[in-house]
């Protein structure tokens, strides 16, 4: 029993109060977040009564319903840095329970991943046993994204963390809990759940784990400073044992998996000119390692040096050493990924006109595999007009290799953005050579998925049909019966074009739109979606219906001026 019975029990009354207090008039209550928090992590937490640290987690997690969530983390976060183990297990107890509770979009997990190896090295059984809970609790809000993080903690406790993260449920979490502001929301979802049918069907599309990127949990780490104060020099020895020494010592530090941003110029311009000139091709392949982790930790941030090192990768392929080919693909993969392909479109068009049959189809390989992560969007016409001409003079070469590397890139290209988007630059080619093509762009798996480019955006942009064909009472039931599964403001920006004229020539037919519309609404979402389209032939014929000839051909005229001219005239037809 406590020493101060009367004392626990009006401590106990007070935090009642609060808590009380808190929930019903938090509008006074905004302005005391941090002190009130703040007293409960060093008064509340470190009491014996389990029922004190209960109403402590309690008042911190009704300080986040109303909308004090980022106050309330970062008190707790403070409390981690406590030296009692009892007020480091109760506050890292309440971000777990908050973070189960209101979900990762309301509670910031990078703060928290960032202290969780200090946790597990804590020398208190009880710390570590919540850090292995709060671990698991992450790993169910973000799944694989969390293991990079904690690659570095005892093995046997990653063992541990393995063995309970497999039996976790493949399904997304959902929170329990919302915040004053969402509980409206909360409501009427409970509404469309307690009504079944189409409610139900309506959050099909939450039941994917989301996805989170690994990378923007890490901590970025500085290592310019960290170089060699001999790196320069030793980067220019004659001795190829000294330049490996310090190309080594590039490689440990780039194995970091995020790097600060910083002035990497040098740098890259000293391991650019190993891999085009130096004539050991082991540290060639060590420097296109360099290269890779630099592309890697730095992302977007290093795409300001790849125009400078993309030719003289895309050169270096006439090594045919197996050892050396791989270093540069995954160096040439990597940067590709912090740039564009617009960007570094001219670097590698001018390649391909090389003699060397390895250069070209190491070229057509990498234009392959970049096909591979764009979309229709981000390879517009004005892109691939000028790769499936480089590509066409690959696919007569005499040398079988070449001839396949550019087959493969053509068939990518038409995977990504379809037929009658490459048609145009094929019609020169023979029906032997079409049938290859296609061949291999039956073969690509794309890195967005199968359906890449307009088709998605359309099925998000793209009206149900219904909506807009049907007229008069039914058209009404039809747009109401539609729009029950998506609340809020989703369903008022279709409902306001109903009145307007049907983007569609053909009306759907009587009856027929209202039942189908109640019954399967992703059915109409997908005859929508694949109704034919006019091809660029039709396009052409119209347009030349009601525009001059001239207008049309100085369309694609590689003077501004004559484009700017056309345009007037088209503005004025």
């Amino acid at each position: 029993m406590s020493p101060h019975p009367p004392l626990a029990f009006f401590q106990l009354f007070l935090l009642k109060c609060a808590l009380v207090c808190v929930a019903l008039i938090h509008n006074l209550y905004y302005r005391t977040t941090g002190e009130v928090v703040s007293g409960v992590v060093s008064k509340v937490f470190n009491q014996p009564k389990a029922r004190a640290k209960e109403l402590g987690i309690e008042i911190c997690l009704m300080y986040i319903e109303i909308e004090k969530g980022e106050a309330v983390q970062e008190e707790l976060l403070k409390g981690l840095d406590n030296k009692n183990p009892k007020i480091i297990v109760a506050c890292t107890e309440t971000l777990r329970k908050a973070l189960s509770e209101f979900g990762s979009k309301i509670i910031l997990l990078k703060p928290i991943i960032k202290v969780l190896p200090k946790l597990f090295e804590s020398r208190d059984k009880a710390v570590r046993d919540e850090a292995k809970l709060i671990a698991v609790e992450i790993y169910r809000w973000i799944r694989d994204a969390l293991r990079p993080p904690l690659q570095n903690i005892n093995s046997l406790q990653l063992k541990e963390l393995e063995e309970e993260w497999v039996k976790l449920p493949t399904g997304a979490p959902k929170p329990t809990r919302f915040l004053r502001s969402q509980q409206e929301l909360e409501a009427k979802l409970e509404q469309q759940q307690s009504a079944g049918g189409d409610a139900e069907g309506g959050g099909d599309d939450g039941d994917e784990v989301p996805q989170i990127d690994a990378y923007e949990l890490l901590e970025a780490v500085e290592i310019l400073s960290k170089l060699p104060k001999d790196f320069y020099d030793k980067i220019e020895a004659k001795k190829w044992q000294e330049r490996k020494e310090a190309l080594e010592a590039v490689e440990v530090l780039v194995k970091n998996p995020k790097l600060e941003a910083g002035d990497y110029a040098d740098l890259v311009k000293a391991l650019k000119k190993v891999v085009g000139k130096d004539t050991n091709v082991m540290l060639v392949a060590l420097a296109a390692k360099c290269l890779t982790g630099l592309a890697v930790g730095l992302r977007k941030k290093f795409g300001q040096y790849a125009g400078h090192v993309v030719p003289t990768i895309l050169e270096k392929f006439k090594e045919k050493k197996p050892q050396v080919v791989q270093a540069l693909q995954e160096a040439i993969d990597a940067i590709f990924l912090t740039t564009t392909l617009q960007n570094i479109s001219e670097d590698v068009l001018a390649v391909m006109d090389n003699k060397n049959p390895t250069i070209k189809q190491q070229t057509s390989l990498f234009i392959a595999r970049s096909f591979r992560h764009c979309t229709a969007a981000t390879l517009p016409k004005s892109l691939l007009k000028p790769f499936c001409a480089a590509l066409l003079k690959h696919i007569s070469d005499s040398a079988s290799e070449v001839r396949d590397a550019a087959f493969e890139a053509l068939g990518t290209a038409l995977k990504v953005v379809g037929e009658k988007a490459v048609n145009p630059f094929l019609v020169d080619v023979d029906k032997l050579k079409l049938d290859k093509i296609k061949e291999c762009s039956e073969k690509v798996e794309l890195a967005h998925g199968k359906k890449a480019g307009l088709a998605a955006e359309k099925k998000e942009l793209k009206p149900v049909p219904g909506r807009t064909a049907s007229s008069g009472a039914a058209g009404d039931k039809d747009m109401k019966d539609v729009s029950v599964p998506k609340p809020g403001p989703l369903k008022k920006a279709p409902a306001t074009k109903a009145g307007g004229p049907p983007k569609k020539g053909k009306p759907s037919a009587p009856g027929g739109a209202g039942s189908a519309g109640t019954k399967n609404k992703k059915g109409l979402e997908i005859k929508e979606i694949v109704e034919p389209e006019l091809s660029i032939e039709v396009c052409e014929e119209k347009a030349s219906a009601v525009l001059p000839a001239t207008c049309i051909q100085l369309l694609d005229s590689s003077n501004w001026k004559e484009r700017l001219a056309c345009m007037e005239e088209f503005q004025k037809c």
